[in-house]
């Protein structure tokens, strides 16, 4: 008898050991990759985090329980307890396999100002806070595409590209100020990406990398990117 108490003693502690441990995993990913990734919040991650803090909590009450019950020799109610310690590890495990994916609330490419476009796009001078611009038709057949892949690049190298639809930077900056921007960004196709960069003798240059439905275009220009 005393064999298998020890039995169950030690699988106690192993369980609410390796509780602590999925709790800790989970809800330090929480608001570490919460605060990388995440703008808004929706029910879904509220939910995710209010469950690990109840199971915690839940854990803690439940250990302590286990606790006195071990100083006071009550038998019936260790099993008690130990049977919640197991539904306790039970909900840890499977909101252990329940993580959300972080990534999937970024916002990127994220859309900047029509007035920001134009300003970076007709100055003749570089800032180092100066990024590539992704120049896009909403209505175009291979929008969808370009963009997806534009946001894969921009999670897997963590490097966010502003951007903005043509007909929007048309409508709020009227057809003659459009026209300038275009012109001076030379952006001659519905997916197009503006770079201004420094060049080899320290001058502000300016690369426009036209039809991205073309993956060779595309990756060429996210190659160019990485360089500069």
């Amino acid at each position: 008898m005393m064999k298998i108490q020890r039995k169950i003693n030690i699988s106690m502690i192993v369980l609410s050991l390796l509780s602590v441990f999925l709790l800790y995993v989970r809800i330090t990913d929480y608001y570490q990759l919460t605060n990388k990734w995440v703008e808004h919040y929706d029910d879904h991650l509220k939910n995710y985090i209010l469950v690990l803090w109840i199971l915690a909590a839940i854990l803690i009450l439940v250990d302590v329980v286990l606790v006195y019950l071990w100083q006071k020799d009550i038998s019936k109610g260790i099993w008690f307890g130990y049977g919640s310690l197991v539904l306790v590890f039970v909900g840890c495990l499977f909101q252990f396999n329940q993580a959300p994916n972080y990534k999937s609330y970024h916002i990127t490419p994220y859309p900047i100002s029509a007035m920001a476009v134009e300003k970076e796009v007709n100055s003749k001078n570089y800032k180092l806070s100066e990024q590539p611009i992704y120049f896009y038709r909403k209505t175009d057949s291979s929008y969808s595409k370009v963009r997806g892949q534009i946001r894969a690049y921009s999670l897997t190298q963590e490097n966010d590209l502003p951007c903005i639809d043509m007909e929007t930077l048309e409508r709020e900056l009227g057809k003659k100020r459009y026209n300038k921007v275009i012109k001076n960004a030379d952006v001659k196709s519905n997916n197009a990406l503006f770079f201004k960069y420094l060049n080899d003798d320290a001058r502000s240059s300016r690369v426009t990398f036209n039809n991205l439905q073309k993956t060779t275009n595309l990756q060429e220009a996210l190659r160019f990117i990485d360089k500069n």
